[in-house]
């Protein structure tokens, strides 16, 4: 018995070593499988691809034609590794992906771009990419479920980084500064989209770096901007389609953006009244699609494109004169381009400052001997201050340079992006385009000055342009129009009042003609209403119709008027309708007494009327097509809907 036992305790022993050398194995095989993209556009056909049961550091490899979708499926984690991209030469890439690489592999040699996507990568750790730092440039992460953490200066010693793009991180929620910390000048681009950031990254350590082409934090869960939480400079800073709904006083003190894109924050409904002060520098701003109430205008005197489309919230528009630069606004509203157009009714108390300070320049020129002043010459004199040596205009200074670019395309989200072959192409104050030096004059160029000083402004591109049906001044149009309107209205009224009053208080048998008759007058006397309401307006807002555009299309007058029209309009249609039919039926059939619209059948098919014209008259009212279109004459004018269209 005592040798059996030893036997079985023997044999015991060697299963458990036998378990421990198949999973010691099996470990070794994870820690040696590496992966491969399944689209083209990462590599070429002379990619060489390595799998699990090889190791790339033997210099062991398989065509990729050999190997089935089946088998690469069946792989724990594999990579693919490009000696020469097509896109730009003399840079070589390595894409990983599979559901068991858990950490960034360490076998390739002198790699440019490395990509990791569709894995349970979850820590970027500052050891990560120290053995490709010598040659890495480009580092992307996509669609990483589970990635959650950048161990701070992860990014560092990375000499030649010019992008960092991740995208599909719904873990990621932060990034501490001392991400940032000794990231190499040569950075250009970094993208952080479609992930889970609730705050914008703090990027103190990337100002003294050269100016970046591209930040890009769209489709994240960024909530606020702080104040003086973003000082950076880029020609691009984008926010898009986050869930922003407030931006703080100063949020962007000290930086110099080209564009700023924050667009398709639906929620974003609060934005300080200073929330661009200390900002030196912005060349386009994009609100498009948000709930902004107010536009600030202090820091955006250097502004020059403006975007704030399909925002129905704006209000008002700051005074031209507080837009010392701008050359081009695509806005919601027609009428508030008419606020360019005519800067002494929009804002008259700007106006007088405005022409107070020319008036002052004048009084300079004429004190200096200049006396060739121009007041007919409509060159806009904008960029000025409290004194003559102010800056006064900003000269462009464009680089000429050769950039080989390469695109980058992420497959679930459609997003391209460029990479520079040249990472000093943009290096500090040669940008080009986005960024201005401001040009100081002295006295000396008091002459050239003073022969173009005009209290006009410089003509803005904007658009949608003002319109025959969205006037800027005058809902008419023209005095004979209104005088007709007038008389319109007061033989609408009038008249369809005493119709009914002789019809109601006639003592004789009250028959279905007057009955229908009746019905007619009040449809007809609620037309006579509307226009009234129309001419109304019209005589309130005579001259500067845009100041009282929003008021009214917003308002309950505009509600009231599309209401009225509507229910008039269907309601008269529909009441002739039957008179003609009641007509015809009285006319063909005369010695048929008993073949006539009765009393009782009137009133059933006018309460079908009435239903009707009321349903057609208040859909508006519940979203379908609405009364608040960007036209004056409200008779329910969205078509932008297909509800709306049908209902149109």
């Amino acid at each position: 018995m005592k040798i059996l036992g030893i036997g079985l305790e023997s044999k015991w022993k060697v299963l458990f070593k036998c378990l421990f050398l198949v999973s010691l194995s099996l470990q070794l095989v994870e820690c040696h499988s590496i992966t491969l993209l399944d689209t083209p556009k990462f590599m070429n056909e002379n990619a060489t691809i390595f799998h699990p049961l090889i190791s790339p550091s033997k210099n062991s490899f398989t065509n990729l034609s050999l190997l089935s979708d089946v088998e690469l499926k069946d792989l724990p984690w594999w990579c693919s590794c490009s000696a020469e991209l097509e896109e730009v030469e003399d840079e070589s890439e390595c894409h990983c992906e599979g559901p068991k690489l858990l950490l960034i592999p360490q076998d390739f040699i002198n790699i440019t771009r490395l990509s990791i996507a569709n894995s349970k990568f979850k820590i970027l750790r500052e050891s990560g990419l120290r053995k490709y730092a010598p040659s890495l440039k480009d580092i992307i992460l996509m669609r990483l479920n589970e990635f959650y953490q950048i161990e701070p200066e992860a990014f560092k010693n990375i000499r030649h980084l010019r992008t960092i793009y991740i995208s599909h991180a719904p873990r990621l929620q932060f990034i501490a500064a001392e991400t940032f910390r000794h990231v190499s000048h040569s950075l250009k681009t970094l993208r952080i989209t479609n992930s889970g950031l609730r705050e914008v990254p703090d990027m103190r350590f990337l100002v003294n770096g050269g100016i970046l082409s591209q930040i890009d934090f769209e489709g994240n869960q960024i909530s606020e901007i702080f104040e003086n939480s973003i000082r950076i400079s880029t020609e691009q800073l984008i926010l898009d389609n986050n869930v922003l709904t407030t931006i703080h006083r100063s949020s962007f003190n000290g930086s110099q953006i080209g564009k700023l894109s924050l667009k398709g924050n639906t929620k974003l409904f609060k934005l300080h009244e200073l929330a661009f002060e200390g900002i030196e520098s912005i060349q386009e701003l994009d609100l498009s699609s948000t709930s902004i109430q107010l536009l600030p205008s202090i820091g955006l005197d250097k502004l020059e494109v403006l975007r704030i489309q399909n925002t129905q919230s704006l209000k008002q528009i700051p005074s031209v004169y507080m837009f010392k630069s701008l050359v081009k606004a695509w806005l919601t509203h027609s009428f508030h381009c008419c606020a360019f157009k005519f800067p002494q009714r929009h804002d008259p108390e700007s106006f007088k400052r405005h022409r107070a300070l020319i008036d002052n320049f004048k009084s300079e020129c004429k004190a200096k001997g200049y006396s060739q002043l121009n007041d007919a010459d409509p060159t806009s004199f904008n960029n000025y201050g409290n004194s003559i040596g102010t800056n006064i205009d900003r000269r462009r200074r464009r680089k000429r340079r050769t950039v080989e670019t390469y695109i980058i395309e992420d497959d679930e989200s459609n997003i391209t992006f460029p990479y520079s072959s040249d990472s000093n192409s943009l290096d500090g104050d040669d940008i080009d385009g986005l960024f201005h030096e401001p040009l100081k004059f002295s006295n000396s160029s008091l002459e050239a000055l003073c022969g173009n000083l005009s209290i006009d402004v410089k003509d803005v591109q904007c658009y949608p342009v003002p319109d025959v049906l969205n006037p800027c001044e005058d809902v008419m149009g023209s005095s004979w129009l209104r005088a007709c309107v007038w008389i319109v209205v007061s033989l609408a009224i009038i008249g369809n009042v005493a119709v009914l009053v002789v019809l109601l208080m006639n003592q004789s048998e009250f028959t279905v003609p007057k009955f229908l008759m009746c019905n007619l007058a009040l449809a007809d006397f609620c037309m006579g209403i509307y226009l009234m309401l129309i001419a109304s307006i019209d005589l309130h807002s005579m001259g500067e119709y845009f100041n009282f555009a929003y008021d009214w299309q917003y308002g309950i007058g505009c509600k009231t008027a599309g209401w009225l029209t509507v229910f008039a309009g269907n309601l008269s249609v529909f009441t002739l309708t039957i008179i003609t039919v009641e007509r015809w039926f009285a006319i063909t059939h005369a010695i048929y007494l008993n073949k006539r619209l009765k009393h009782r059948k009137a009133y059933c098919i006018m309460i079908c009327g009435w239903l009707y014209s009321i349903t057609m008259a208040i859909m508006p009212l519940f979203g379908i097509s609405n009364y608040s279109s960007t036209r004056y004459v409200k008779l329910s004018m969205s078509s932008q809907e297909a509800v709306g269209s049908l209902f149109n």
